[in-house]
């Protein structure tokens, strides 16, 4: 049996998240029981006291494929939103979708363009994490249990 995390909390009542380790417990608490229809992008932005502000965009039905104009138009959103106050925020990306935990070249190339297009507009983007219907987990290309699910859908 795993443990659950423990609940939710409100943004003001959430403890800054100042490690991978905070955020993957943000992402485990936020997503509670796991099982996902459909593929998203998740956003947490953080002020520069790591503290989670009060929204959560959530981009609908991502394609399997990265799509660079879907990626570009939403860093563009978060730098205009972030313009006044970038200096020390951040933000945390969650891919949610269906199927098993095992990164694929989709989850990995997902994470590579939201690096690119956040370092273009100079967004600091922490670690992006997967989703899916049996665990929540860092994208990491230096996994090396991640060449085993080098496929593109999953």
């Amino acid at each position: 049996m795993t443990a659950q995390p423990p609940p939710l909390l409100s943004p003001d009542r959430t403890p800054p998240i100042r490690s991978t380790d905070d955020l993957l417990l943000h992402w485990q608490r936020l997503m509670g029981e796991l099982g996902f229809g459909s593929r998203r992008l998740w956003l947490v932005i953080l002020d520069s006291h790591d503290r989670v502000l009060p929204t959560l965009p959530v981009i609908e039905d991502i394609p399997v494929a990265p799509n660079r104009p879907l990626v570009a138009t939403m860093m563009d959103t978060l730098a205009w939103t972030l313009e006044d106050d970038r200096s020390g925020w951040s933000v945390g990306v969650l891919l949610t979708r269906p199927g098993a935990s095992v990164l694929t070249r989709s989850d990995r190339a997902w994470a590579r363009m939201l690096e690119e297009e956040a370092v273009a507009r100079s967004i600091r983007l922490r670690q992006t994490f997967l989703a899916s219907d049996t665990a929540v987990r860092p994208i990491d290309d230096a996994d090396p249990s991640a060449r085993f699910g080098d496929r593109l859908a999953s």
